[in-house]
């Protein structure tokens, strides 16, 4: 890409041309990069095309300074560059920690120190870069040579003092990566002062703490055969598997025609002629089209990660279903509700053996008051007044076992319809009322925003044909109108050479209006429906089967109370019938026929108490298990995960969007009030591009997690 041409005079009121120089491009990426590897004198270093010579290198200083002396080889500008914290060398960590101070670290006076040594020996230096320390330090020699051009990303701090807060520093330029922890919090403490000249925020790196470092370095460290840094996201061979370039230097904008940075105040205004002309052709074709691709790359990925989940719609929603019945079942703590939540075969099957043994029970107590109401038993009837039937209490436990068996058979049901039909409910909703919402709302926005994105990439195309045909018309027209002075003719200009405009008109969506909030709405809407349907529908039941349960034993235990009164009052109660019982094998027969009573009525009431505790455990532990079901709700609505991953694609592509905003901004301001109306028609052109950009970078923030 062409970024630099030839300054005219001063007088002249517009810049034509301004002189090649070092980018700030390459010096953060000498900076961030290049500086923390070892570099060996006479090295040659690739940097974006341009190529710098190792001139001096000063390592394992005493107070922990590390630099390096380069050399543009295309300039011949020298360049020293800072290297930043090493945690290994404690004196580095121990400078971090005096740069909070008003002291003057050692360090800082060792970097000042060797730019005097360069200069004295190796030449005039033009530039001093840094990261993080090496940040510091580079600022450290900036505040004192207003000439030497001072670029860093992400410094640290000057120790305090050290700025004068009425010198506004012109010649140094700090840049702030978006997700840097250590700008974010040096700015947060209001100690932004405290870093001398322009600080501008760039939008490379990732939002996540595992990113810290890099973030902060800019740069991986390790790289790709062509130096590019990026990280890379998803699994290979997965939908949405794809990298996202993290470079520092890539996302620093700069004038195509001046190289200055286009963060804050206006470039100077260049003359457009057909050598700018040129300059913009080259640069749409080489940079801008190229960063609009990748835009198309990124948003291909969120697309495909969106389209993934669509297709595994069935598979998120059976395993969010099997998640509710082991939740649910577990929760209980009994046997007896293993698959309640699909046929609660072994539940009714239960009660049936309930039933069955309450008739035997009953059948057994029958015996029982056959042997009691025998002529010994009825002397002692006789003599006490006692009456030892237990039918009422049978036909008691008999309804209240029917109405368990009724309540059993309710849930039974509810739960596999609740399963069944409720559950797919929660994921309903959206703008279309989608079945699977959140997926389905990503789905048709990112359906518009491809066709938006097309529709852009051919707007940047056609623009770019046209102003190459400008170009060539004014180079042409030029060539004519020369022959014809020169030969006395009148020259044969023709019709320009350039296509018709076509309009563009992005469509606009009608979708995530509420950004990616939209899934933690549709989680509370979905959570909301299970908490509902629990509490009109579930626990009602629930309860009504505890208290049917807990009337089943208070008539258990009643029974076999007077079971067993009976037996009391048959073989003790009176001295007849302890005769009775000595001479006699009355009194076995009794025990017997007793024990053959409780048997049964034992084994049930060990079975209902622990269909009560069951019952009791899910009233209890019910709303616990809501919140620990709201977990695998969320993921199975979308995967966390790639939820993230969209978020984080989305975030890269809305960084190139912002930054296509800058330039095109500086664009438009270059080719209006130009003496040119082929010139005029192209601005607009820049401002319908620049427009729909926009129109397009709103729409992929409505993809971003907030």
């Amino acid at each position: 890409m062409i970024n630099s041409i030839k300054k005219p005079s001063p007088s002249e009121e517009n810049i034509s041309q301004i002189s090649i120089t070092t980018r700030d491009q390459d010096l953060v990426e000498i900076a961030g990069y290049h500086s923390y590897r070892t570099l060996t004198k006479d090295k040659k270093v690739p940097v974006n095309g341009n190529w710098y010579k190792v001139m001096n290198t000063n390592y394992n200083h005493p107070t922990g300074l590390d630099a390096v002396t380069l050399k543009n080889t295309a300039t011949g500008e020298i360049i020293i560059a800072y290297t930043g914290t090493d945690s290994s060398q404690g004196t580095d960590l121990v400078t971090d920690a005096n740069l909070l101070s008003d002291r003057m670290p050692s360090q800082l006076q060792a970097a000042r120190d060797y730019f005097d040594f360069v200069e004295n020996k190796i030449g005039h230096v033009s530039y001093v870069c840094g990261n993080s320390l090496g940040g510091g330090n580079a600022n450290a020699v900036g505040v004192l040579h207003p000439d030497v051009k001072t670029v860093t990303l992400n410094p640290a701090l000057l120790p305090d003092g050290v700025v004068d807060p009425d010198k506004k520093y012109t010649n140094i330029t700090n840049y702030f990566s978006k997700y840097d922890g250590l700008t974010k919090i040096e700015t947060a403490l209001n100690l932004g002062h405290r870093i001398p000249g322009k600080q501008y925020v760039i939008n490379n790196g990732i939002p996540e703490l595992s990113k810290f470092a890099t973030n902060h370095t800019g740069y991986i460290g390790n790289n790709d055969d062509n130096g590019i840094q990026y990280y890379i996201v998803g699994e290979p061979g997965k939908p949405g598997y794809g990298k996202i370039y993290i470079d520092a230097d890539a996302h620093i904008v700069s004038s195509i025609w001046t190289g200055k940075p286009l963060y804050s105040e206006k470039t100077e205004r260049i003359h457009i002629d057909q050598k700018q002309m040129d300059v913009l052709a080259t640069s749409l074709k080489s940079h801008v089209i190229k960063r609009v691709d990748l835009v198309e790359t990124y948003l291909k990925h969120s697309n495909e990660i969106v389209q993934d989940e669509g297709s595994r719609y069935y598979e998120r929603l059976s395993r969010l279903q099997e998640t509710f019945r082991t939740m649910f079942e577990e929760a209980a703590g009994s046997p007896l509700f293993a698959g309640i939540t699909t046929s609660g075969y072994l539940l009714k099957s239960s009660i049936d053996g309930l039933i069955t043994l309450l008739n035997t029970a009953e059948s057994k107590a029958q015996a029982l008051n056959f042997v009691l109401n025998s002529p010994p038993a009825e002397i002692v009837e006789h003599v006490f007044h006692q009456n030892i039937s237990t039918e009422s209490l049978f036909t008691d436990a008999r309804n209240f076992l029917l109405m368990i068996r009724s309540d059993v058979d309710n849930l039974a049901q509810v739960l596999p319809h609740f399963v069944a039909s409720k559950i797919p409910e929660l994921f309903e909703g959206g703008t279309d009322h989608f079945m699977d919402a959140v997926v389905g709302e990503l789905q048709a926005h990112y359906t518009i925003i491809s066709n938006n994105n097309k529709l852009i990439g051919k707007h940047l195309a056609d623009y770019e044909r046209q102003v190459t045909y400008v170009a060539a018309d004014f180079e042409n027209r030029d060539t004519l109108l020369a022959e014809a002075i020169r030969n006395g003719a009148t020259a044969s200009l023709g019709a320009p050479t350039t296509e018709a405009t076509q309009t563009y008109h992005l469509e606009g969506s009608p979708y995530l209006k509420m950004g990616m909030k939209l899934l933690e709405i549709q989680l509370e809407l979905a959570f909301s429906k299970v908490t509902q349907v629990s509490h009109t529908v579930l626990l009602p039941i629930l309860v009504g089967l505890e208290g049917f349960t807990r009337m089943l034993e208070q008539t258990l235990e009643s029974i076999s109370s007077v079971i067993k009164g009976g037996l009391q009052v048959a073989l003790n109660g009176t001295v007849p019938g302890k005769l009775i019982g000595f001479f006699t094998d009355f009194d076995d027969k009794i025990r017997q026929k007793v024990y053959d009573a409780l048997e049964p009525i034992d084994e049930m009431a060990d079975t209902v108490e622990g269909l009560r505790r069951g019952i009791g455990n899910l009233i209890i532990f019910y709303p616990q298990l809501l919140q620990n079901f709201k977990p695998y709700l969320y993921s199975a609505l979308f995967s966390q995960t790639k939820y993230y991953n969209v978020h984080l694609y989305n975030l890269a592509a809305m960084g190139i969007l912002e930054e296509m905003d800058l330039l095109f901004k500086d664009i438009v301001y270059q080719l209006s009030d130009q003496e040119a109306n082929a010139i005029d028609a192209l601005c607009d052109v820049s401002s319908a591009v620049k427009h729909n950009m926009k129109i397009l970078n709103e729409q992929v923030d409505r993809g971003t997690i907030t």
